[in-house]
């Protein structure tokens, strides 16, 4: 018995070896990125995205999917579509990898968005050797606003509701009520300030899970409750649609328990989009002492 299990245990370990090592891990897909926009692609023309087959899939800035590469493990059978590639007008597109194409509006243009609002489309080579179709067009966008300098620069004012739509992406998709704090015109200095968090000093409610953080929570236009904008809005409202940084400025102002107002702003913020980090805190302005990268609130530190 003694022998047997002294062979046993090395038996069973090689047989799970042997078992185990010819599988392969899912190759993970590779983002292409645009405009704020992150399409993932499956690369090997055998393999689709997990769950779903195809071989491209859409996401924006901010949302869960957009840092998380999905797995190409989908079985797919590899064909060569002979017939021309779908053109959408005003469009450009490109062969990202054979079999996938991707289509942008251009920004820089007067046809800004695809009809159906969508920021990209895809065209996949199918397994019945077509082209997916691409019923889209570009058309000239109407103005979306990105924060409330944006909100005054339409001509609202401190007359009218405190409560927008905007746009953190600058997309019509991703419309939702926020809350603008505006001045009697778009010049006004104290007005276009962009409601970010409002909390109560007796509530709890900033004791949240990693969504809430990330996400947002709560209604902008009821000033009872704590309201959090989310840290992935911000990060958004950093970028501009093509890239580039758009620098903002922020303003903590706090009520002591005295009644006492102390405040503090901060010019150049900027958030990373990957990390949800703030990368960048300017020059102070206020009361209510200055911190900054020294005490860990730039680039992750702490």
């Amino acid at each position: 018995m003694e022998t047997w299990a002294g062979f046993g245990y090395p038996l069973a370990l090689w047989l799970l070896t042997s078992l185990f090592s010819g599988a392969t891990a899912p190759d993970p897909a590779v983002a292409h990125d645009k405009n704020l926009t992150r399409v993932w692609v499956c690369e090997n023309p055998e393999k689709g995205i997990k769950d779903i087959g195809v071989r491209a899939l859409a996401t924006k800035v901010g949302r869960p999917d957009y840092t998380t590469p999905p797995d190409c493990s989908e079985s797919r059978v590899v064909v060569t579509c002979s017939d021309a590639q779908p053109t959408v007008s005003d469009a450009s597109q490109t062969e990202v990898v054979p079999g996938v194409v991707l289509y942008y509006c251009d920004v820089d243009s007067q046809y800004t968005s695809f009809g159906t609002g969508q920021p990209v489309r895809i065209s996949e080579c199918g397994e019945d050797e077509q082209w997916t179709e691409v019923l889209d067009v570009c058309m000239e966008e109407c103005i979306v606003p990105r924060d409330c300098c944006d909100v005054a620069a339409l001509g609202f004012n401190s007359n009218h509701e405190i409560v927008f739509h905007i746009s953190a992406s600058g997309s019509q998709e991703d419309l939702e009520e926020m809350q603008c704090d505006l001045g009697n015109d778009e010049t006004d200095p104290l007005g276009s300030w962009l409601l970010v968090l409002r909390h109560e000093r007796d509530s709890n409610d900033l004791k949240l899970e990693e969504d809430g953080h990330k996400f947002g929570f709560g209604d902008p236009g009821n000033p009872v409750p704590t309201y959090f904008i989310g840290i992935n809005k911000l990060a958004m409202m950093t970028k501009s649609v093509n890239g580039e940084p758009r620098p903002l400025v922020m303003s903590i102002v706090m009520y002591l328990a005295d009644n006492s107002l102390i405040h503090a702003a901060y010019g150049s913020v900027l958030v990373d989009v990957d990390t949800m980090t703030l990368t960048s805190l300017g020059d102070y302005y206020g009361n209510a002492g200055k911190v900054g990268s020294e005490d860990g609130w730039v680039g992750g530190k702490g």
